[in-house]
């Protein structure tokens, strides 16, 4: 009985550590407006490159963390509309807001020339854009992505969602130099996946204290429990 005791007591002492010590990032969804299974509206879409001369289309929609990440991924819903696939290398960008509209780049992401379907049925896998930098997305602080063609030779499209999303959504005739918000448009089909961030971790030097106390109580515990098991 008292053996069960001990060993009781040091489940506890475990349970008590893992909660004390930090542990690794957990993956989750910041934003998603794609439908069941990355279903999005095939037949819609935002311009990006040159729909008609003179102009230079990008587009941009928004989202809200309501943790603090870290990004992971963008997952888009991207087509070619002049040719089969896209001959342009596109620009995917996450953006800080500045007065309403996309400001300052925090991760560009290229999509290669090729790289896309053609506009239209069937539906497709949407392109996933995985981050290098990893920049922080603070909870309840509002961010852009934008599509864009850096060198635009034909008209591209970020296809809209199915799912009624709401968010604000961006219109730039010269390539993302200036933003019409909001631009009337649906938002682009997109997801955000990041890591999210611990928000209550104890202070450094608490932490130390209480993890290393803890595990002094563990190994006493331990200790005991092989002297009484030697002894029978």
């Amino acid at each position: 009985m008292r053996q069960r005791f001990e060993v009781r007591a040091v489940a506890l002492v475990i349970g008590a550590l893992a909660l004390v010590c930090p542990g690794a990032a957990r993956a989750d969804i910041v934003f998603n407006n794609f439908g069941p299974s990355f279903s999005y509206n095939t037949n819609a879409g935002l311009n990006v490159g040159i729909p008609f001369a003179g102009v230079d289309a990008a587009s941009g929609s928004t989202f809200t963390p309501t943790q603090t990440y870290t990004l992971n991924s963008i997952v888009i819903a991207l087509s070619a509309v002049d040719h089969s696939t896209n001959a342009d290398a596109l620009t995917v960008s996450l953006t800080t807001t500045t007065a309403g509209h996309p400001g300052n780049v925090l991760e560009n992401f290229t999509v290669a020339p090729g790289t896309l379907g053609a506009f239209g049925p069937p539906l497709r896998t949407p392109l996933t854009l995985t981050s290098l930098l990893h920049p922080t997305l603070s909870a309840g602080t509002e961010y852009w992505v934008t599509v864009r063609d850096p060198a635009p030779t034909e008209l591209d499209a970020w296809n809209a969602n199915n799912t009624f999303d709401p968010s604000s959504e961006a219109f730039s005739s010269d390539g993302g130099q200036t933003w019409t918000v909001p631009s009337g448009n649906d938002p682009g089909a997109y997801e955000v996946n990041g890591a999210l961030v611990a928000t209550a971790a104890p202070e450094p030097g608490s932490l130390a204290l209480v993890c290393g106390g803890t595990l002094t109580l563990l190994c006493g515990r331990w200790k005991r429990l092989l002297r009484k098991a030697g002894t029978k």
